[in-house]
């Protein structure tokens, strides 16, 4: 008796240690299942080589965006061609609207290159427009303006 109930304290210890490298893989994979078998649960596809543009400061500004996306988890690298600085983003998609926060990938604690955008997918697929917002270094002042990606290919995957 005494070795059952210690078998299923050790595998309830083992479950929860694993639940946060297993727990979200097995949830969005579980996701995924129901996605494919219920019409209408799968978000449409961001997936894919993208192009930004921005104003900043007046000029404007291009970025290449690789996205990726695990049904409606959406994380990819933004890549500033003018300054070759890279960014992590992470969001999610739903009713064609792409939610997410950036950073740059080696930011330090104190580095305030980050910020968030909101984008709406056109019914092409092709386009999404909206805005991101940003803390500005020099004045520490909270900006936003108009973002807008452009697909250049869509992942195979």
């Amino acid at each position: 008796m005494r070795e059952a109930i210690l078998l299923a304290v050790l595998a309830a210890v083992v479950m929860w240690l694993l639940d946060p490298l297993l727990g979200s893989f097995l949830r969005g994979f579980v996701g995924y299942l129901l996605s494919r078998t219920v019409p209408g649960l799968l978000p449409r596809s961001v997936r894919g080589h993208w192009t930004t543009t921005f104003l900043l400061d007046g000029k404007q500004v291009d970025e290449c965006v690789l996205a990726r996306q695990l049904v409606d988890r959406v994380w990819g690298r933004i890549t500033l061609d003018a300054k070759k600085r890279k960014y992590r983003f992470q969001g999610s998609i739903r009713s064609d609207v792409l939610v997410a926060t950036y950073e740059l990938n080696d930011a330090k604690p104190q580095a305030m290159d980050r910020g968030s955008f909101t984008l709406k997918l056109n019914n092409d697929g092709d386009r999404m427009v909206g805005c991101f917002s940003w803390t500005c270094d020099k004045t520490g002042q909270v900006r936003s303006d108009k973002y807008e990606w452009k697909r250049v290919q869509t992942a195979t995957d």
